[in-house]
């Protein structure tokens, strides 16, 4: 396909994404609202403040007897390993060199 000058093209490409939204909008819309949810779901994930809230929420019910010993304790070492993998985590994050250092010290392109 060839066109003969750079702004027919450009025109032309700007009515093929007018004519195309109707069919193509709902799919990017659906794709950025799940791209979203992710984001949130993974932000709680790897949230120390949640995982401690957790902890203290689990004590408070054992304190008033709504759960008993063996329960709590299973429980609560569900919850401790999970804030020990996002404290690893965030610690790894923490010594992950950047990608500036990386080009600086290896000559990035």
């Amino acid at each position: 396909m060839f066109f003969t000058s750079w702004l027919e093209h450009q025109v032309l490409k700007t009515a093929l994404k007018v004519l195309a939204s109707p069919a193509v909008g709902p799919y990017k819309a659906g794709k950025w609202m799940l791209e979203q949810i992710h984001q949130e779901v993974t932000e709680e994930q790897e949230s120390e403040d949640r995982a401690v809230t957790r902890l203290t929420e689990l004590q408070l019910r054992y304190e008033l007897g709504e759960i008993e010993g063996g329960e709590y304790l299973k429980q609560e070492t569900i919850l401790m390993k999970d804030l020990d993998a996002i404290r690893q985590a965030k610690k790894d994050e923490q010594f992950e060199p950047s990608e500036f250092w990386w080009s600086r010290a290896f000559g990035g392109e």
